[in-house]
């Protein structure tokens, strides 16, 4: 479990903050990142997440506390791999997106309104994005509040991954 205080928004014309707690479960090979807590002061943070075969999956699911001020913003929480390349749970405004890419370069974005679902500012909310193979689907602090049937294997690469901002290779220099 990754445990991050104050994760800035990737806007850099905005200092808004985003809490978050960070579970990435990458089911089809039982990775679990757990057992390690940063605290980021809200000021071009973000973890870098060098390569690793085991993030190229067929299912997964992200998992994350978030917390914020403001979640009219935008703000990610995770990326594999570079920009819009593998997958990635972020918000975009006052939406809330899970977007992943098919063989093929087909991709998928399954998105709710945050604020319609229940995400309200100044209060810690559990998010969780799955992709079992056939359908997406997303929580909000238990609920499932959207899913899609989708059946097409993710792309795959050989980027990192990215906590708190985007682009996982670090390709993009600082990243965003």
């Amino acid at each position: 479990m990754i445990h991050s205080n104050h994760i800035t928004q990737m806007n850099n014309t905005m200092k808004k903050r985003i809490n978050i707690l960070l579970t990435v479960l990458l089911l089809s090979t039982g990775l679990f990142a757990q057992g390690y807590s940063l605290d980021f002061d809200g000021s071009n943070d973000h973890v870098l997440i060098p390569y690793d075969n085991s993030f190229n999956v067929t299912n997964l699911t992200i998992e994350a506390w978030v917390y914020s001020g403001n979640f009219n913003q935008n703000g990610f929480i995770f990326e594999k791999g570079p920009i819009n390349s593998q997958y990635s749970l972020f918000f975009e405004g006052t939406s809330l997106t899970f977007r992943t890419q098919h063989s093929g370069s087909s991709e998928n974005n399954l998105g709710i309104n945050s604020s319609g679902n229940g995400i309200t500012s100044n209060t810690w909310h559990h998010l969780a994005a799955s992709y079992d193979g056939t359908t997406k689907k997303i929580f909000a602090d238990g609920s499932l509040v959207a899913s899609t049937a989708l059946s097409s294997a993710l792309s795959t690469n050989n980027s990192g991954s990215i906590i708190g901002a985007y682009g996982g290779s670090g390709s993009n220099g600082s990243p965003k």
